[in-house]
């Protein structure tokens, strides 16, 4: 495989990570925000399991942050902007499992009646799930520059 086609893959997988997150971030979290907290702290057990076992979130997330130490041994710093952009992204996933990882352990861990809590706690992910967004799609951002 040549240099840009590994690229454009990455980029790829990458970019579909970036539409999950903005998706989380946007559309799933209005509806957290719409749902009573006992409907809420029961959805999330669900989606935490399903999320985390689905091939294409395992896929977007793994291709792109293992790929790139895979690229840096072939490649190395040839197109620095990329590896830029491409460690931006990793730093996004990192402190996506730092940050909400825990969140969403405590949320699943929470007395479903526990509405302040929950609320405290769902306002936290909101932010996480922005913050992780916005990461993520600045890497992006910095891929896209190295591959034009």
């Amino acid at each position: 495989m040549s240099q840009a086609s590994v690229e454009l893959l990455l980029f790829t997988f990458a970019a579909l990570f970036c539409g999950l997150l903005l998706f989380v971030a946007d559309v799933l979290q209005r509806i957290f925000n719409d749902m009573h907290t006992a409907a809420f702290a029961r959805f999330m057990p669900l989606l935490y399991k399903r999320a985390g076992y689905s091939p294409f979130v395992l896929a977007s997330t793994i291709v792109p942050f293992f790929g790139m130490f895979v690229y840096l041994i072939f490649f190395g710093f040839d197109n620095i902007i990329f590896v830029a952009g491409l460690v931006i992204f990793a730093i996004g996933i990192t402190v996506a499992k730092q940050i909400n990882g825990p969140l969403y352990r405590q949320i699943m861990d929470a007395d479903p009646s526990d509405s302040s809590y929950l609320t405290g706690k769902r306002k936290r992910l909101q932010v996480a799930n922005i913050s992780r967004a916005a990461i993520a799609v600045a890497g992006l951002v910095v891929m896209y520059f190295g591959l034009i």
